[in-house]
């Protein structure tokens, strides 16, 4: 496996070399198809221009509650390309918990799933720096309902699906650079508050390698590993991977202990990543 060099280990840079050489060879794989690494680049650099469209500007961070969706990913790619700072939210975090983390990030932005507006709602009072709402519906015609009027009166709204650009061309900023920050990746919170860790283009990069080299991931593998896209593992272990690798990754969402073999055979998996708990 040739490594990028330095100034190179970005997720924008990473995606456009991969999109250049592979075409149209599946990265993401799930349920409904496959998505090649170009139209992962190309579309991504759509949602990227429509994101700064509605003011969103590098070194801003954003909150990302979404369920494990081929439009996570592209959520995740495009912030990545305009230097924002993703800050993925655990989809189980209510209350409390979940308003320290959208309060801590110091995001004015949040990309969420219309099926956990109810968390926002329950904390309304709670939130302090929270402006813009980008609803995501998997009703890519939008044709559902927008905020509920408890949150339309407090924060401006977006829809995801408005938001795909008509040119898919590379985005002309030469950042971000290896260095800048491109994540910030919450604790689970149990000795205390989640603490924010901050990582920076290059640490993801070298994250996944050291999963590929672990593995020993090889070009054409197809890795499954039903992991969260919020956490770690998921993203850089898996997705980050299989883009590093030249591999292709299964997205199927939430763990099944009774699916998880026909999953194996139906998409002809070579690799798999368990927790402890999930392999026993």
């Amino acid at each position: 496996m040739a490594l990028e060099p330095r100034q190179q280990r970005t997720l924008k840079e990473v995606l456009k070399r991969r999109a250049d050489r592979l075409g149209d060879k599946p990265w993401i794989v799930t349920a409904e198809r496959a998505y090649g690494y170009r139209h992962m680049d190309r579309t991504s650099n759509r949602l990227a221009r429509g994101l700064e469209g509605v003011g969103i500007k590098a070194g801003e961070t954003v909150l990302i509650m979404l369920p494990d969706t081929i439009d996570y990913i592209l959520a995740w790619c495009a912030l990545a390309k305009i230097g924002a700072i993703e800050v993925p939210v655990n989809n189980h975090a209510r209350g409390t918990v979940f308003a320290h983390v959208v309060n801590d990030s110091l995001a004015k932005t949040m990309i969420v799933d219309r099926q956990y507006l109810d968390r926002l709602e329950f904390v309304l009072a709670e939130l302090k720096g929270l402006e813009r709402v980008i609803l995501y519906s998997k009703d890519a015609k939008g044709t559902e309902p927008g905020l509920p009027a408890s949150l339309s009166k407090r924060f401006k709204e977006v829809r995801f699906e408005t938001l795909f650009d008509a040119n898919d061309a590379a985005l002309e900023s030469d950042g971000p650079r290896y260095n800048d920050l491109m994540g910030i990746m919450y604790t689970s919170g149990t000795t205390g508050p989640s603490k924010g860790s901050m990582n920076c283009h290059a640490h993801a990069y070298e994250y996944a390698v050291v999963a590929v080299e672990l593995l020993d991931l090889q070009p054409g593998d197809v890795y499954y590993a039903p992991l969260p896209m919020f956490h770690i593992a998921g993203q850089w272990a898996v997705v980050y991977a299989c883009l590093i690798a030249d591999c292709t990754a299964v997205l199927t969402g939430t763990f099944s202990l009774t699916e998880f073999w026909n999953d194996v055979r139906k998409y002809k998996a070579t690799v798999s990543f368990l927790l402890g708990a999930m392999a026993n």
